[in-house]
């Protein structure tokens, strides 16, 4: 129940964030910037959630490993040079508990969008 409870928080942060947004930097106060407002959070956090995913994912796993071996054989200090073998991976350093709530915030940020724009194009 408490996980439910802080996922609805979360949107309920994520929707006022939105609107302080576009209160502090829409030009006009009206619906298509608002959309714009909402269109631009949701593209940020989709462009975030694409980066976890393939992050969780193991992409940049072999990335960090060569770059952490390669600074530890170029490295003149002896103590670091089988430190690349303790190192943990990217993609074991997501945080699931956020990366488990991002999906949710997505759709209904989405949802939002859909409603605003059906309304902006059916009803005004």
């Amino acid at each position: 129940m408490k996980k439910l409870a802080s996922k609805w928080m979360l949107l309920l942060l994520n929707y006022t964030t939105i609107t302080i947004l576009f209160l502090i930097f829409a030009p006009d106060y009206t619906l298509e910037h608002y959309i714009n407002t909402v269109f631009y959070v949701f593209l940020v956090c989709s462009i975030f959630m694409l980066f976890l995913y393939i992050k969780k994912g193991g992409f940049f796993d072999g990335i960090a490993f060569s770059f952490s071996r390669f600074k530890s054989v170029i490295s003149k200090d002896v103590s670091k040079i089988d430190s690349w073998k303790e190192k943990s991976p990217p993609s074991e350093n997501v945080n699931e508990k956020f990366y488990s709530m991002l999906p949710f915030q997505l759709l209904w940020q989405f949802f939002l969008l859909v409603l605003l724009l059906l309304m902006y194009y059916f009803i005004f």
